[in-house]
């Protein structure tokens, strides 16, 4: 099965790098810094997460390439924790592309360091390849996005699929010549392996009383297999006022194939998560 993913993904990349090579006209762009900080509110992977709500903020910066290489490199910083509060961060590298007006998308690897005492969801994972691709019109913007996350030494790796649809609805000149305001509504879902889930329950030692542990051994090998993992409704919105961009992006999950209740506990069994990223950028 893991053969397969692989081919999977090579063959993308064997599709993406010939169309590349494709000429077609292309404006004049420029190379340029990013600088942002986001507050998110609640981690939230995949429709899972911990039983606690713990707000994150996220610096990051990102040099882009006239040609679309990028590169970037983020933090998380807990501000309610009485120590630890530097959780994780990462470095990445990734490539914008367009194929035609129409039809573009990136390649990206991302490498994770999180701190040994992370109890986050995702804290098992130590790099990520994400590949993805949309076709933009004026109806509804269908796009597919493909992870590959592959897990700490002693940890199995997980394959994600997370199809969508959205709509831009964009405002230019809003309070300006060169202001502009967007709203993207999106529908979407995250369906895969949840072996990053099991290494959570491990490393945050839920499992204290033998009759959990008994429960949740027959539910850890469906965790292996490849599932609907939820649903999610989103509205990012963005504001544009040169060199500023202000980001907001409340989103609803509504998670499939749970675990029990008496396993998760709490927040993790909810029958939907909502949770947002307000961001600020610098862009130059």
């Amino acid at each position: 099965m893991k053969k397969n993913y692989f081919l999977l993904i090579m063959l993308l990349l064997l599709v993406s790098s010939s169309l590349f090579a494709q000429d077609s006209e292309k404006e004049e762009k420029k190379s340029s810094f990013k600088f942002g900080v986001d507050f998110i509110n609640s981690n939230v992977f995949m429709g899972r997460t911990d039983t606690i709500a713990a707000p994150i903020i996220a610096p990051s910066v990102t040099y882009i390439f006239a040609f679309g290489l990028f590169i970037t490199a983020a933090a998380d910083y807990i501000p309610n924790r009485p120590k630890n509060r530097l959780d994780d961060g990462n470095i990445g590298i990734g490539y914008n592309y367009e194929i035609t007006d129409n039809l573009a998308g990136s390649l990206s690897l991302t490498k994770m360091f999180y701190a040994s005492t992370s109890t986050q969801i995702a804290s098992s994972v130590s790099s990520e390849f994400n590949a993805n691709i949309d076709y933009t019109n004026d109806y509804l913007t269908p796009g597919i996005a493909i992870d590959f996350a592959k897990g700490k030494t002693g940890k199995k790796n997980d394959v994600f699929i997370n199809p969508s649809l959205s709509h831009d609805f964009i405002i230019a000149g809003l309070f300006g010549e060169t202001d502009y305001l967007s709203i993207s509504p999106m529908a979407s879902l995250n369906a895969g392996t949840q072996n990053f889930y099991d290494s959570y329950f491990g490393k945050v030692n839920k499992l204290k009383h033998p009759e959990i542990t008994q429960e949740f051994s027959a539910y850890r090998r469906g965790l292996t297999k490849f599932r609907l993992l939820d649903y999610e409704l989103s509205a990012p919105v963005d504001y544009s006022v040169k060199p500023f961009l202000i980001s907001f992006n409340p989103t609803l999950a509504i998670p499939e194939n749970k675990l029990p209740m008496s396993i998760t506990k709490g927040q993790a069994n909810k029958s939907s998560l909502f949770y947002f990223d307000l961001g600020l950028s610098l862009k130059f």
